[in-house]
């Protein structure tokens, strides 16, 4: 985004006194002021210009004027085909960043949810598929194929397939050990028990 489409003045930048965000979005012919732009909060919570939400991306900055994070949107939530649909700039030089395909945590190039330090490196890194976590499937897929990521095609088809084939796996598991089965094996021994029990106080009494 133009960054100088939503600028505010130096002015109203030093008028924020607290840790509050300040949200810049494009102005627009035919936008209008939000009820809660500046005019009107008196340092009180968020300040922002609003132009169309679901056109990407949202850029937040701190009072200070520094970027403290981006969102991508689609119509049905945080979405991004090319890259990571949320980044937080951290204040130590690093980032923070989740991707999202039609607001489900998901990529199968690489993980999604990265957090990298200032030079560079990955301090956290977890992988997800369609809204399910797989990092312990795709860590095992790496050592496997000894390959690093971003992954290319063929490697990321493959991880795919294991992932989502692991996933379902673990949904049948899951659905044999439903718990229904033990709690109706538990109230018909209730029911056997109880007559004794209550045959075994009438005589102690």
């Amino acid at each position: 985004m133009d960054r100088d489409a939503g600028q505010i003045s130096e002015q109203q930048r030093s008028s924020e006194a607290d840790d509050s965000n300040v949200v810049y979005l494009p102005r627009r012919e035919g936008t209008r002021r939000s009820e809660c732009d500046s005019g009107n909060l008196d340092g009180q919570g968020d300040r922002y210009e609003s132009g169309n939400p679901l056109d990407p991306p949202l850029t937040v900055y701190r009072p200070d004027g520094t970027l403290k994070s981006e969102w991508w949107f689609s119509a049905d939530g945080a979405h991004r085909i090319d890259g990571p649909a949320y980044v937080r700039h951290n204040r130590d030089g690093g980032r923070i960043e989740h991707w999202y395909l039609h607001h489900r945590r998901h990529r199968t190039s690489g993980p999604a949810i990265i957090e990298w330090a200032k030079d560079g490196s990955v301090r956290r890194a977890q992988w997800w598929i369609g809204g399910k976590e797989v990092t312990e499937i795709a860590e095992s897929f790496l050592a496997e194929a000894e390959t690093p990521w971003p992954l290319d095609t063929m490697n990321e088809s493959t991880l795919l397939r294991r992932g989502v084939g692991e996933l379902r796996s673990r949904r049948q598991n899951d659905e044999i050990m439903r718990p229904e089965p033990i709690v109706v094996g538990v109230c018909l021994a209730s029911l056997f028990w109880l007559p004794v029990v209550l045959t075994v106080a009438l005589l102690w009494a």
